[in-house]
């Protein structure tokens, strides 16, 4: 402090503030709030709106956080995604593809602001969220609701894959949920003891504590099937190659069938068309457009049926080069020249010709016949057409997989017969059938193990992951259908399995763990807080009027200084938000316009000469 003489007035100069230049805040408020300015880094109490904003933030991130979780599940039908994709829009685009990156783009932006928001809450700063991050939260977060009642009203059979999902995974959803929680809890006690109404603390406390009981409790309601003693794990799944190999080669080809064979297929999987002229054929879809070059070789049949056909022209059909262009499965780059060569030659494939793969590689083949129009010369004579071929083949009638439903023609005993519907035991009994090929949304795991006593087996399709695949493989499933034979089959083991010993000593021990670092994280807040006694230099002067009082010595004497510093200014001096009744301090947007530097200095001097006898005041009455 200096003083010197001015026109016989005594003046003094003190230096009324050194700030520090404290990036890491700027950076933090001007993120969230866009307030880049110090004069705008306010430490005022949180408004109503504030808290509203952060809840529905926190709402939009739990949204898409499950939305992140179910398109790394659907990975598993990822191909029909794309498929189903192409058919709404008539273009092959990757279309799964875009939709994880776009999630997760989404999900890192709604986690930088989470993390901005937090940092808010430790640091004391008002947690201010800028109108620009409010209008994209609104916007995602009705985007998720449109999204989800869409997708329950369609019947969105994904819905079924989360949840089977959760099967395997929820014991690390609970582990990383209880670590999480813990690890949030220094914030939220942090805040909890701030609270000056004590109905409010009841409330919050009762919330915390039953979450937190919730989580802790939650193993023993989850039913893993991979949660299984080593000598009771069930032998591995057999694999039926979709379309053969279609994951690495061109669906429905020869040599996809023959890239099946070699990566250890139990047996390929196919549908059955019949040419205009009579000659069984195979193809998944009910044009040619998306797995031929029609377009370029006859573009006024692109849309037709491709039972309207004959033979000739179908064989005249490029069905590899496709493959090659669209890079369905993101390994084009893994082939050799050779490979590549051997794709862009593939053409439609017979059904002879897969037999003819089958028999040499003593494989099973599962298939689907796909009947062609009512007047279609071969319509009521499609099925003797197909076991025509089969005879003519030599290959084992046990060795075919035929897939019925309740509408089928009668076919023979001698083959193996498949129902694609979920039957009572006693109509499969009845009609011989002992298999049934179905998808994971039309049976439990429960189900799965009743049909097992029965002596049925089950096949589920599609399997595409090796997530799924374990846990189809711990629930005891004999057989699966993938269009990932070449990776499935190198597994040994599933993803994970533990004894159910060993879980429960995993999750207690975490769940205890958890319970003992809470509980001395409230009393170290505690301690930290209050300590042993209350010193009148650790109480904000404003803390009658604001629930949320600073707790430390720093922000306490923070609030008087803005204070003095801030008193005698009119308003008119300020540009500001709406004040809080009472409120004292530097609002989050005031601007000091002009400034009398001796008045102010004048007036802290005094104020804080006034602030001193208060506090000596105080002491003296203790």
């Amino acid at each position: 402090m200096k003083s010197i003489r001015y026109n016989s007035r005594m003046v003094t100069h003190v230096k009324l503030q050194y700030y520090r230049h404290k990036y890491g805040l700027v950076f933090m408020t001007g993120l969230l709030g866009c307030r880049w300015h110090r004069y705008k880094q306010s430490t005022r109490a949180n408004r109503k709106r504030d808290y509203f904003w952060f809840t529905v933030l926190l709402l939009t991130f739990l949204f898409i956080c499950f939305y992140l979780y179910y398109a790394l599940v659907a990975a598993n039908d990822y191909d029909d995604i794309n498929q189903f994709m192409y058919r709404m829009v008539g273009y092959w685009v990757p279309w799964y593809t875009i939709f994880l990156g776009c999630i997760c783009a989404i999900f890192a932006y709604f986690t930088v602001l989470m993390l901005l928001s937090l940092c808010h809450v430790v640091q004391g700063h008002q947690l201010y969220i800028h109108l620009c991050h409010i209008v994209f939260i609104l916007l995602f977060l009705a985007a998720c609701i449109a999204l989800t009642v869409t997708f329950t009203q369609v019947g969105f059979s994904e819905w079924a894959v989360i949840f089977i999902s959760l099967r395997v995974t929820a014991p690390f959803i609970q582990i990383g949920a209880v670590v999480t929680i813990t690890i949030l809890t220094w914030i939220i006690v942090q805040q909890w003891f701030t609270l000056s109404h004590c109905g409010w603390k009841l409330l919050w406390l009762f919330v915390y504590i039953t979450v937190m009981c919730g989580l802790y409790i939650t193993p023993l309601f989850i039913e893993s099937p991979c949660v299984v003693l080593e000598k009771n794990l069930p032998p591995k799944p057999k694999i039926f190659a979709h379309r053969g190999a279609s994951g690495i080669a061109p669906e429905n080809t020869v040599i996809a069938f023959s890239t099946a064979a070699n990566k250890g297929a139990f047996g390929v999987e196919s549908d059955v068309h019949i040419s205009y002229d009579g000659i069984p054929f195979l193809l998944h879809d009910r044009s040619l457009k998306r797995t031929t070059n029609i377009a370029h070789v006859f573009p006024n049949l692109q849309n037709a049926d491709p039972s309207s056909l004959n033979i000739s022209q179908l064989r005249h059909l490029n069905a590899g080069s496709w493959f090659l262009e669209m890079n369905p499965h993101h390994n084009i780059g893994s082939l050799s020249d050779e490979q590549k060569s051997q794709y862009a030659n593939q053409t439609v494939a017979l059904f002879s010709e897969l037999l003819q793969v089958v028999k040499e590689n003593e494989l099973n083949l599962m298939f689907d016949v796909n009947r062609p129009h009512a007047d279609h010369p071969f319509y009521d004579d499609i099925i003797n057409r197909i076991v025509e071929e089969i005879i003519n083949s030599s290959v084992p009638l046990e060795q075919i997989y035929w897939l019925i439903s309740s509408q089928s023609d009668h076919i023979h005993n001698n083959f193996t017969l498949v129902s694609k519907e979920l039957l009572p035991f006693a109509t499969l009994k009845d009609n011989g059938i002992r298999h049934m090929n179905l998808q994971p949304k039309d049976i439990s795991l429960k189900q799965i193990d009743e049909y097992k006593k029965e002596n049925i087996s089950i096949i589920i399709y599609m399997v595409d992951t090796s997530l799924i695949y374990s846990l189809y493989w711990c629930a005891g499933v004999d057989m699966v259908t993938s269009n990932m034979v070449h990776e499935l089959n190198q597994l040994s083991a599933p993803v994970w399995h533990l004894p159910p010993q060993s879980y429960l000593i995993l999750w207690v021990t975490i769940d205890g763990l958890s319970a003992v670092i809470v509980i001395t994280i409230f009393i170290v807040q505690r301690i930290h807080l209050y300590g042993t006694r209350f010193s009148p230099e650790t109480l904000s002067l404003n803390s009658h009027t604001n629930g949320n009082a600073f707790s430390t010595s720093y922000r306490a004497r923070r609030s008087m200084k803005e204070k003095l510093l801030m008193k005698d200014v009119t308003s008119e001096s300020f540009e500001s938000e709406p004040d809080q009744e009472n409120y004292i301090g530097i609002e989050s947007n005031y601007t000091v316009q002009s400034t009398d530097g001796q008045i102010m200095a004048q007036n802290y001097q005094n104020e804080s000469q006034l602030y001193q006898a208060e506090v000596e005041l105080a002491q003296g009455r203790k």
